[in-house]
């Protein structure tokens, strides 16, 4: 059974059900959002912590903002695989700059230290 969400206008901050779709606040390993093949597209998920969600399926809307904190290389990946898949994206990012972890590591490969903005 699929389970489709089209809300205007929501925003979770607590666990939160949209048409039959329980959007977990605070998601961990073994509990998360799973809305495979879920309409989110007009959707408010501002502020929602989807890590660890199935939206396997998803229709996510034409523009996407992922918000990377870390640096590494998850928010790049998803960023180029959501493009590819013709999302307009949009990366915000913690870091110095948005991969800034990844280059620091090649760097450091090449060089057998981290340069001092690492």
């Amino acid at each position: 059974m699929m389970t489709m969400v089209g809300v205007t206008s929501t925003t979770a901050y607590a666990d939160t059900t949209i048409g039959g779709c329980t959007i977990v606040a605070h998601p961990n390993a073994t509990r998360f959002t799973d809305c495979p093949g879920a309409f989110l597209a007009a959707t408010n998920l501002s502020g929602v912590n989807l890590s660890f969600a199935n939206l396997s399926g998803a229709n996510l809307g034409r523009r996407v903002v992922i918000g990377d904190w870390d640096g590494r290389h998850m928010g790049t990946s998803l960023a180029e695989l959501l493009a590819t898949r013709g999302h307009e994206v949009t990366i915000v990012s913690s870091a110095f700059f948005v991969g800034m972890d990844i280059v620091c590591r090649a760097v450091a490969n090449q060089a057998n230290e981290a340069p001092a903005w690492c």
